[in-house]
């Protein structure tokens, strides 16, 4: 994460790891542009791009007209002015979890879909990671469609100690852990 004056750059790199890399393979980089406006982060443009598996591939441009899917060359017509992108929803968790209070609601385009996700804390947790032991927030994605599968559950754990960052976030289907993703290093900018 860089700042710049109100200007936020995000970027983070998902590189599969052990036997599962044979399988997918695919890594996966997430940069975005956003910027910090009375404590609320509004997003500029998010990309999200596979090495392979073009088809997954996301661009998003936000503008006071809407949310432009650049691959497929058209508006998301639903998109309300407060959207987020899973980037910038993830740095404003980090500030309103810092803040305190909860559960915390956020509409955000994700998979060329518009969603509604609701956060709240269900604890704290000592994680290991390659930063050491870490003292944790622990929050769990709610579940708010009619729709979504109830065997799924999203939980980040985000670093008091560090910004409110998340170190750790973690998909859960049937009660077995399916994807994890944990922090191997964190840096800070302060210019571009």
């Amino acid at each position: 994460l860089e700042v710049e004056g109100e200007h936020l750059f995000y970027t983070s790199t998902i590189t599969p790891q052990g036997p599962i890399a044979a399988l997918l393979g695919d890594a996966l980089e997430i940069t975005a542009r956003m910027r910090l406006a009375d404590g609320r982060i509004v997003p500029n443009e998010y990309r999200k791009q596979y090495k392979r598996g073009k088809s997954k591939n996301e661009h998003y441009v936000f503008s006071g007209e809407g949310v432009w899917a650049r691959e497929k060359r058209a508006r998301l017509s639903n998109a309300p002015p407060d959207v987020l992108d899973e980037a910038s929803m993830q740095l404003q968790l980090t500030l309103d979890a810092a803040a305190g209070g909860g559960p915390w609601e956020y509409r955000v385009v994700a998979n060329h879909k518009l969603r509604h996700y609701r956060f709240a804390k269900i604890g704290t947790e000592k994680i290991s990671t390659a930063l050491g032991v870490i003292e944790t927030i622990k929050i769990q994605r709610e579940k708010l469609r009619p729709d979504e599968r109830a065997e799924i559950d999203h939980y980040y754990w985000l670093s008091p100690m560090h910004h409110h960052l998340p170190v750790k976030v973690q998909r859960i289907k049937n009660g077995k852990v399916k994807r994890t993703l944990l922090v191997k290093n964190l840096a800070f900018g302060t210019t571009r």
